[in-house]
């Protein structure tokens, strides 16, 4: 779902409230946004997947979530200058290792 208001973001050259606006009459999101703009939603994802992979859910408290409350316009223009975007990551990666879990919620420029 943050992907898909990047992408209008994006395409349309609108702002993240404008964008939040329309998917919501669009039923893209949910009436809870926060948990959606603050990675939260990825967050409890990961966790369940991670859990299911790696026989080690995440814990909340050890993760830095970054959500795409923070994305502007400027950031899709930076990016374009790359031939890129900006969209939004959830991973999760076992470093075997060191017999770690290492998490990254935050958007990017791809």
């Amino acid at each position: 779902s943050a992907n898909v208001v990047l992408t209008k973001m994006n395409d349309g050259g609108v702002s993240l409230c404008e964008a939040m606006q329309w998917a919501m009459r669009s039923g893209v999101v949910g009436e809870n946004r926060n948990n959606f703009c603050d990675g939260s939603d990825v967050l409890a994802q990961l966790s369940i997947l991670s859990k299911i992979a790696f026989g080690a859910p995440i814990s909340s408290e050890t993760v830095s979530c970054g959500g795409i409350s923070k994305v502007t316009r400027k950031d899709f223009e930076f990016a374009r200058r790359f031939e890129a975007t900006v969209k939004f990551l959830g991973v999760v990666q076992l470093n075997r290792d060191e017999a770690a879990i290492s998490v990254y919620i935050a958007p990017a420029i791809v």
